[in-house]
């Protein structure tokens, strides 16, 4: 026999052996659903905890904030506080050498 003759020789297929690795196979499968369901439910979670984490560090932040610019005759920062006297409309210069420019 040849070697074209011998590729063109189909053997004979175990049906039940096929049918038990498809249905492993599809097992596996639903696995990997389930699996990407809960790493995608977790993840949702952690975007929220990671909100609400931002949300609270915010207030924290401003309500310090706020309480510096108390000590400091500043008002809130939560406010539309303009400043009022000789500090209206000044600019504070940095000097020639800045680099803020």
């Amino acid at each position: 026999m040849s070697s074209t003759e011998k590729k063109n020789t189909t053997e004979p297929v175990d049906k039940e052996a096929v049918r038990k690795l498809i249905d492993e196979l599809e097992g596996k499968l639903k696995s990997l659903y389930t699996l990407s369901d809960e790493v995608n439910r977790g993840i949702l979670e952690s975007k929220d905890a990671l909100k609400s984490l931002r949300e609270k560090r915010v207030k924290l932040i401003t309500a310090r904030l706020d309480r510096i610019f108390q000590q400091w005759n500043i008002g809130p920062l939560t406010s539309n506080h303009q400043p009022s006297g000789s500090w209206s409309g000044s600019r504070i210069e940095l000097g020639s050498d800045s680099n803020w420019e």
